[in-house]
């Protein structure tokens, strides 16, 4: 809390520069990433017969948009999201240009 104060900026710490950059050797997340469990994947694999039960059941409804919806999933689920062709001009190939520029003197 002092060094956001002696900074003037709100969050400043101990890690970083004046510029909000970190020092060499320090990191702005210091304990790393948390480590997973697992246990929401596992129950997620476990409830997947009912939730694609679920999908079918709302995919015959007479509930257009729910319907949409449902159907959208479960083709997505089964067959995978389609993909989409990056394409330039006129559908032809993506042209890329590069230019090298001198430095300024």
């Amino acid at each position: 809390m002092v060094d956001a104060i002696k900074s003037g900026r709100p969050g400043a710490s101990k890690q970083a520069n004046n510029r909000g950059q970190f020092r060499k050797g320090k990191s702005g997340n210091p304990g790393g990433r948390p480590k997973s469990t697992g246990d929401l994947r596992k129950l997620a694999q476990t409830n997947t017969e009912a939730a694609v039960e679920r999908l079918v059941f709302w995919m015959q409804s007479t509930n257009a948009k729910a319907s949409v919806s449902a159907c959208a999933a479960l083709l997505d689920r089964g067959w995978g999201k389609p993909s989409q062709a990056i394409t330039g001009e006129d559908g032809g190939p993506v042209k890329l240009a590069v230019e090298w520029l001198a430095p300024a003197a």
